[in-house]
């Protein structure tokens, strides 16, 4: 008997030998599809180094939304529009964390620089589904 899928969004934490801030605790966001038994992971994802602040950033997947064909996948600093089930990121909205002189914070949308799945440099990873 085949099971619907449960999909899973958070991050892999990483492995020290201390107790990190909470923005600084997670290596990279994760989306993990549960199924019959077995996890695979359908997307990895790090911000993009002018989405996240110097030192140490953390990855995470805060909440989702699923809305038909579409993800709406929320870090700490941006939201990932994707395609649904394959994940493939369509769009990424961030709110820049460096704030002017006026204390005013900026936003701004970076389309993936591939149709199929966005960027694949070392900025932006990403797997897609076997």
């Amino acid at each position: 008997m085949t099971e619907e899928p449960i999909w899973i969004m958070g991050g892999e934490q990483r492995v020290l030998f201390y107790r990190p801030n909470e923005w600084s605790q997670y290596r990279r966001a994760l989306v993990v599809k549960s199924e019959n038994g077995r996890l695979e992971r359908v997307l990895e994802y790090e911000s993009p180094p002018e989405h996240c602040p110097d030192e140490t950033p953390s990855h995470v997947f805060k909440a989702a939304t699923i809305e038909g064909d579409t993800a709406y996948l929320c870090t700490q600093t941006e939201v990932l529009v994707c395609d649904f089930p394959s994940f493939a990121i369509r769009r990424v909205i961030s709110a820049s964390a460096v704030a002017g002189s006026s204390g005013s914070m900026s936003l701004s949308t970076t389309p993936p620089s591939m149709s199929a799945g966005g960027s694949r440099s070392s900025r932006w990873k990403c797997t897609t589904p076997r």
